[in-house]
């Protein structure tokens, strides 16, 4: 066609070439705003599509509608589609006795037809556009068809073969409009051959005449099929026409588009970021079946044959990812697998790559998803002290209690009775007033009587001047007065105060009788968490809800160092100092008991209590006993099949709930540095908004741990706001105390300053060689830098010396030959092994029990001294003077009556010294006893850490306190007598009796599987650190804070995305190699040594001077003054600070 470009292909409307902006021509052969114009002008003309292609051509700068043409096309296209759409629309609501009327009409109808002629009315041909479309052939129009009239379509199992001879008129018949000039790229039309089988029919009626034609080829085929139902047979005689093929993709496409649309714009869907707190991969999945069955069938085609619980996630990560390129707020699964790689640290690189895949959203939307899912991280622990104070609420709706004063029961023994101090103690925010006290008319006489083992305090006074409960514990029964009272074998006295009005007893006379009966069922002792979990280090938000509500929260200071890579000036390498903290839910508890008032006064706990005394000594000896009988069924052959007859789990009375998980939950990082006064403050009371308060807003003190340095600052914080009007001023919402970790690395570190010297290294036998020997190169003389190097060798030498020391006490040569000693059934195994290890205990670890030195040098220079007399009391005068009287009216001990000063010590430490200081002494000998019983302490601390034996941890503090002691560690030792003092005197009852029953924490609940309280944050402190240093130069305020939450925020949504996936993420098993190898050759190299075999005279060149009892330097008689001036000194705290809630 000439000048093609300058005119209208459709209207010939000539183009202003220069002016082509105004003119708006289009390409006929471009698709304009999803506008085919081909295929539009082929509609509106009734011609064939391709071959109207083929006539024009398909070169898109060559041909052009003018603005008109292209608007009314526009308009015809948009219409065709609404009609098409209505269609669809209108036949989907078609009942079914319209269509059964539509078939009755149709069949009468064709019935009519059947004997008409069919007339085909031409028209003139249209006006040749090109040369292609002047040899095209026939274009005679179709005439006017009714809407009913069935079209010629269906599809057919096999084609029929074409007739050889066309005709204008078969053409005709056939509604096809074939081109007498063949286009070059059309292909020829392969000839099917027909089918066998019954013919069929269809007879097409038209209005004033009616046709009947033998359908024939695939819609032939198509049409049986469909009448012998056989629907997928007719599926596929349909699919070889290319049209109905092009149809069902549309309508397939069409039906997946709208599924897709609709999910997409349900405001609830689970794919949507906005939801991700729902996401499950069950929920997902149940989603696309709903909503999307056509598009999931597909997907699974797609994925293959795999199985369900593996097939889910990747279907439904699949659809995630094509949901995400559809709309960018369908992205929960990317923003978890973002939160996922937050988690692992990857560089920012990373997210973009898998942000252009699709697997993610990019770092900056992770940075805001990580923030808007961590808001709520500390709700749990909110909603803990929400429910104390509820619970507390309860209990004293119906009781009255003393808002001002209480008093102490100073319960005691005497001759099988329970006696109380005269006068009541009151304990008030504000200090006592001395004058008071000594203007106060109260005659005291008292008594001392003392008994073997007791410490008696009788009173003359008459019981209607005072009331007391006199109720006390024993063996886990509440005594009453007339019952006999006797110490525990686990622990010292206890002096327990139980809250009572005063007034209200002197009023009415009667005497008060507050006796509880302690039955299993008073104590609430519940956990709902389960031993198996998938997050190993905290709890989700689901999981933390307990009936049990009380907790404790523990901190520790966490240091990062940021390095500069080009210094100046003003750049340098930063130091961060941080605080991090923990809540801990406490797994034991007593809600009976009383937790507003202390049970004693310090001042009336005698110094014996705060020593081990002769129970401590025993119960230490049972556990050495066990811990050897372990080692020996583990090493010895003839003793492997007897393990079975030893306690590997040490029981007492909380076993069961021990072996539960804990729930912890993060509260965050802090950017303030401990070490200031000023800033401790400040993170004191960030952490006093966890506090539970009762309805008059007053705080319930709560435990809050930390190892000594934490607990000295915190202290020294509470000192400065000692002076303010109110509570929270003051700090009081927090009850310090030391964590067990810290103190057992201490005590661990005291070992082996006694133990471990690099001159050793020749001696064989001594730790150092031992070290070089077994090639243990991570042993370090500071344990602080290699705690779990040292506490493993050191166990691996201890378990070394049992089995050599039981060599010895059978006269053994080798392991193998125990099997001449031990018996062949159980029973003479089990008292073979009895009485195997209490030998090893009596002759080689035992030592004489403590006893305080009373006739020290110190003592006998103040007996010509004047005491203060008051019973007690250390303070002495030169005369009976002014200063003696001005003391007495200030005197603490004033109210109390005479306390004991215990017995003096007839195994004085100077003896012990003595004895050990004479050269005869086999010194080797000493050194491996010392080597075991060190060992076996260590062991015997750990095992008590993880089975959350708080008897047993509080009786290693008492032994730990005599070290601290001697080597001079105050602040530890300060800590072992602030404990007991808690657990005794200054909490209340189930203060104290949480404190000691809930020591250790539980990461992934198992039976043995608690670690203490500070060394599970310490857990938690690497997980944090390895977050800090992945953020390199980033280090803000705001990462700072955002790490902190995200260790427990996010842990619910990625715990609900990793169940799904079929893969167990319990508790992990690390592999630990067998020891049988180094034991069988430790004892090879060290059994002709014969270290447990006295030979006097024997030493090592380093160890030349030690003592077989390791505590015999200790001076009693000035560790007993440390303690009576470390009471006076508690006892001033606890008179000004208040527990009255």
């Amino acid at each position: 066609m000439e000048h093609s470009d300058t005119c209208c292909v459709h209207c010939t409307h000539v183009f202003n070439v220069e002016n082509l902006k105004e003119e708006r021509r289009r390409s006929v052969g471009k698709q304009h705003k999803d506008v085919d114009l081909i295929k539009t002008l082929a509609f509106c003309y009734e011609v064939d599509e391709v071959k109207l292609r083929n006539a024009i051509g398909y070169d898109d700068t060559s041909f052009f509608v003018c603005s008109q043409c292209f608007n009314s096309l526009k308009a015809t296209y948009v219409s065709l589609n609404k009609c098409r759409n209505l269609c669809e629309k209108l036949k989907t609501s078609t009942s079914t006795s319209f269509i059964n009327l539509r078939t009755i009409l149709s069949a009468s109808r064709e019935e009519c037809d059947a004997d008409e002629q069919i007339h085909v009315d031409t028209e003139p041909p249209l006006p040749s556009l090109t040369p292609a479309l002047a040899c095209s052939g026939s274009t005679a129009r179709k005439r006017q068809r009714n809407i009913f009239t069935p079209s010629k379509s269906g599809c057919t199992p096999k084609a029929k073969r074409k007739a050889s001879t066309k005709t204008p008129k078969k053409n005709r018949r056939r509604l096809q409009f074939t081109s007498t000039c063949k286009p070059q790229d059309e292909k020829p039309t392969p000839q099917v051959t027909q089918s066998p089988g019954p013919k069929v029919k269809v007879h097409l009626q038209f209005k004033g005449s009616s046709r009947k034609t033998d359908l024939k080829g695939p819609g032939k085929l198509a049409c049986r099929s469909i009448v012998q139902k056989q629907y997928k047979t007719a599926l596929n005689h349909l699919l070889t026409i290319e049209d109905a093929k092009k149809e069902l993709v549309n309508t397939v496409m069409k039906n997946i588009s709208q599924e897709v649309q609709a999910l997409c714009k349900n405001k609830e869907s689970t794919f949507r970021g906005s939801n991700i707190s729902r996401f499950s991969w069950k929920s997902a999945n149940k989603e696309l079946e709903r909503n999307c069955p056509l598009t999931l069938e597909i997907l699974k085609i797609v994925a293959g044959s795999f199985k369900k619980k593996k097939e889910t996630p990747r279907v439904v990560s699949s659809m995630a990812i094509l949901l995400f390129n559809r709309n960018h707020q369908m992205n929960a699964v990317q923003s978890i697998n973002s939160v996922f790689m937050f988690r692992g640290h990857v560089r920012t690189r990373v997210y973009s790559t898998f942000n252009r895949a699709g697997f993610s959203t990019s770092y900056k939307s992770t940075l805001s998803r990580i923030d808007q899912i961590c808001e709520s991280f500390d709700i749990p622990v909110k909603n803990w002290a929400k429910a104390v104070s509820e619970q507390h609420n309860q209990d004293t709706s119906s009781t009255d209690l003393s808002s001002s004063d209480h008093c102490y029961a100073l319960t005691v023994e005497r001759d099988n009775e329970l006696v109380t101090p005269s006068t009541p103690f009151t304990c008030s925010e504000e200090p006592i007033s001395t004058s008071a006290a000594s203007d106060s008319d109260v005659h005291m006489d008292t008594t001392l009587q003392k008994t073997p083992g007791n410490y008696t305090l009788q009173d003359n006074t008459s019981p209607g001047d005072h009331c007391y409960s006199q109720t006390v514990e024993r063996d886990n029964e509440l005594v009453t007065p007339s019952t006999p009272f006797t110490c525990s074998e686990e622990s010292p006295v206890n002096y327990i105060a139980e809250p009572i009005s005063t007034s209200a007893a002197s009023d009415s006379g009667v005497h008060i009788d507050t006796t509880l009966k302690k039955t299993p069922g008073n104590y609430i002792l519940q956990d709902n968490t389960s031993p198996d979990m998938d997050s190993p280090f905290t709890t989700t938000a689901d999981e933390a809800i307990s009936e049990n509500t009380s907790f404790e929260i523990v901190m520790d200071n966490l240091n990062c160092r940021q390095k500069t890579r080009h210094k100046t000036l003003e750049t340098s390498n930063k130091t961060h100092n941080l605080v991090h903290s923990i809540a801990v839910q406490h797994r034991i508890t007593d809600n009976t008991k009383d937790a507003l008032h202390p049970q004693a006064d310090i001042l009336s706990i005698h110094n014996e209590a705060f020593i081990p005394n002769h129970e401590d000594y025993e119960a230490l000896h049972s556990n050495f006993r066990t811990l050897i009988k372990r080692a020996l069924v583990e090493f010895v052959p003839a003793l492997k099949d007897s393990q079975d007859l030893v306690e590997f789990h040490i029981q007492h009375p909380y076993s069961e709930l021990s072996a539960k998980k804990n729930n912890v939950i993060p509260l965050g990082i802090l950017e303030k540095d401990e070490n200031i006064t000023e800033q401790m403050i400040q993170v004191v009371e960030h952490l006093q908004q966890y506090v539970p308060r009762t309805k008059d807003g007053k705080m319930m003190p709560i435990l809050l741990g930390g190892d000594a340095l934490s607990v000295e600052r915190g202290e020294a914080a509470s000192r400065a706001r000692l002076d303010a009007i109110t509570a929270e001023d003051r700090l009081d919402g927090f009850i310090w105390k030391s964590e067990d970790w810290h103190g057992h690395v201490i005590s661990l570190q005291e070992s082996y300053n006694l133990l471990y010297k690099g001159s050793s290294s020749g001696e064989k036998g001594t730790l150092f060689q031992l070290r070089n020997q077994f090639d243990r190169r991570g042993v370090n003389s500071e344990v602080k830098n290699a705690v779990n190097d040292c506490r493993e060798f050191l166990r691996f030498v201890t378990k070394g010396h049992i089995l050599l020391a039981a060599m010895q006490i059978l006269g053994l040569t080798s392991l193998d030959d125990f099997e001449t000693k031990v018996g062949k059934d159980d029973t003479e195994k089990k008292s073979f092994l009895d009485k195997l290890a209490i030998d090893i205990v009596t002759q080689f670890v035992a030592t004489k029990e403590f006893k305080f030195d009373q006739l020290g040098k110190d003592q006998q220079e103040n007996d010509d001294r004047i005491k203060c007399g008051y019973p007690g009391c250390p303070k002495t005068f030169a005369v009976d003077g002014r200063c003696r009287q001005k003391h007495r009216d200030n005197c603490q001990y004033k109210h109390f009556q005479h306390l004991s000063e215990g017995s003096p010590a007839d195994n004085t430490s100077s003896c012990n010294s003595a004895n050990s200081s004479s050269k005869k002494e086999d010194f080797k000998f000493n050194y491996a006893c010392n080597v075991l019983r060190e060992g076996l302490m260590d062991w015997n601390r750990d095992d008590a850490s993880k089975e959350n034996d708080g008897d047993r941890l509080v009786r290693m503090w008492r032994f730990d306190m005599l070290k601290f002691s001697m080597t001079n560690h105050t602040k530890y030792c300060q800590l072992a007598f602030k404990l007991q003092a808690q657990l005794m005197a200054l909490l209340p009852p189930r203060l104290a009796f949480e404190m000691k029953h809930n020591r250790s924490v539980s990461i992934y609940g198992t039976q043995g599987g608690n670690v203490p309280g500070d060394q599970a944050l310490e857990f938690m402190n690497m997980r944090a650190k390895d977050a800090l240093d992945s953020l390199h130069g980033n280090m803000t305020s705001s990462s700072i804070q955002r790490i902190g939450r995200s260790l427990q925020g996010c842990n619910h949504i990625l715990d609900c995305y990793s169940k799904g996936l079929d893969q167990y993420f319990g508790k992990p098993s690390n592999w630990k190699p067998s020891l049988k190898k180094d034991i069988d050759m430790f004892v090879n190299q060290l059994k002709d040594e014969n270290l447990f075999d006295r030979n006097p005279g024997r030493y090592f060149r380093s160890f030349d001077n030690i003592e077989f009892e390791t505590l015999g330097k200790l001076n009693g008689s000035k560790l007993y003054k440390w303690l009576t001036g470390k009471k006076e000194q508690y006892a001033i705290i606890q008179r000004t600070r208040s527990y009255i809630v």
